[in-house]
């Protein structure tokens, strides 16, 4: 089992807007719920397998798991707590970034993902 991990930060459109919203005002400093717009899952939708099914395990405001749906992707996106599942064939996620090292940590253990 592979294990596909990007990590999103700030990137800037053709046009040169930012589209990290909280990255302009600097308010990712105080709050760590930033949605990955469309665009930024689109950019990545050939770097993952179609044969496989998602699970994108950091709901958020939901429309990830709508997203990769749209996209293309078979796609498991509930409101569950990553911490106490383990669901899809791979994991396909933008996760809070002050959760990184517990995640990174959880899916060293779980070879399931790795």
């Amino acid at each position: 089992m592979n294990l596909y991990m990007i990590f999103f930060k700030s990137y800037k459109t053709a046009s040169g807007n930012n589209h990290m919203a909280g990255f302009q005002n600097k308010t990712f400093e105080k709050h760590d719920d930033y949605m990955t717009p469309k665009s930024a899952w689109e950019a990545i939708k050939h770097l993952v397998p179609k044969d496989k099914v998602i699970w994108e395990p950091f709901y958020g405001d939901g429309r990830s798991g709508q997203i990769l749906r749209e996209i293309g992707f078979n796609v498991i996106h509930e409101d569950e707590d990553f911490f106490q599942n383990n669901k899809g064939d791979i994991i396909v996620s933008n996760p809070p970034f002050t959760m990184v090292p517990r995640v990174l940590e959880r899916l060293a253990i779980h070879s399931h993902y790795a």
